[in-house]
């Protein structure tokens, strides 16, 4: 057995107190730091690109009708219900912080209402859509 080993071994049992809590909350805070960007990234662009818009056909452009929906009631429940949204693995502030952080982003041609909060995701998305083209044109035409 070398030397190096020895050394090695006898400071691992003398710090693991300090190491292994250590450690964990390094691993922890990586976690954590994870952003609305990223959380974004992650979850929504694989159909909404990383600017918002979209390639696909059913799939709307968050540029063109995210802020206009966002600013009022029945839009906002529309894009938290939207099965991507309601289905996705994010807790609900950190969808809430997506949502926020598109609001913020996005070059959307309407202005927004409110930001949303942790309590107006959790509402929502308990109730997800199953045809939210439908719904959406609906709103659009509705208003």
């Amino acid at each position: 057995m070398s030397l190096l080993s020895v050394v090695s071994r006898s400071v691992m049992r003398q710090c693991r107190h300090f190491l292994l809590p250590s450690l964990s909350l390094v691993m922890f805070s990586s976690t954590a730091a994870a952003d609305a960007r990223s959380d974004y990234l992650l979850h929504c662009s694989g159909c909404h690109l990383e600017n918002g818009s979209s390639k696909i056909l059913d799939v709307p452009d968050l540029r063109e009708t995210y802020g206009f929906l966002s600013s009022f009631a029945a839009g906002r429940e529309y894009l938290v219900r939207v099965p991507g949204a309601a289905y996705s693995p994010l807790s609900d502030a950190a969808l809430a912080q997506v949502m926020n952080w598109m609001l913020e982003n996005f070059e959307l041609q309407q202005t927004s209402g409110s930001p949303f909060s942790e309590e107006d995701v959790a509402a929502f998305r308990s109730n997800p859509l199953y045809n939210p083209g439908v719904l959406r044109e609906s709103l659009l035409e509705a208003l």
